[in-house]
């Protein structure tokens, strides 16, 4: 990769029905559902202010600027059905958003 490249994101993730439904818990970036398990749990990079999705593959590409919205939740179903590649695993959720990353 030269420094040309640009980071693959992600916009057309979002439902068009997303309800926020997270009840007191955290709620899927895509759906709206509320996500219970907190083990094995896939999260994804939003940036351009929550417009898109950050390959994680191309984070080093990345510059974070105002737009970036960092790491939030995103249900198995849900990471299936945009892609497993677009979301990775953890153990635990990010202690803050504002790390630059989650792992």
């Amino acid at each position: 990769m030269n420094d040309t490249t640009k980071p693959r994101c992600k916009t057309d993730f979002r439902l068009p029905t997303y309800q926020d439904r997270g009840q007191g818990t955290e709620p899927c970036v895509r759906c709206g559902a509320p996500i219970t398990h907190r083990t094995a749990q896939r999260w994804v990079h939003m940036v351009e202010g929550g417009g898109a999705l950050l390959h994680p593959d191309d984070e080093a590409l990345y510059q974070s600027g105002d737009g970036d919205m960092y790491w939030f939740p995103i249900g198995a179903d849900c990471a299936r059905s945009i892609g497993l590649e677009w979301s990775i695993v953890l153990e635990k959720e990010p202690h803050e958003r504002h790390d630059e990353t989650p792992l």
